[in-house]
């Protein structure tokens, strides 16, 4: 009988490469308020993944009400 292989994965790496979807950012950054987008902006950058910070800031401050904030 065969051992089955382990499968291993990087679950945060998972994630942020799904968050990393243009088409995402631009449905849902809008919807956050401005300290929770800073929060999750500071996680991406600290993953290592500042282009997915930047595209979630991007279309959050299309609507944002207070730019100043970020």
């Amino acid at each position: 009988m065969f051992a089955p292989d382990v499968l291993f994965y990087d679950p945060t790496a998972l994630y942020i490469d799904m968050l990393n979807a243009p088409a995402m950012a631009a449905e849902f950054a809008w919807r956050y308020a401005c300290f929770e987008l800073n929060l999750f902006i500071g996680w991406a950058e600290d993953q290592g993944r500042p282009d997915v910070a930047q595209l979630w800031k991007h279309h959050h401050l299309q609507d944002c009400d207070d730019p100043r904030l970020h």
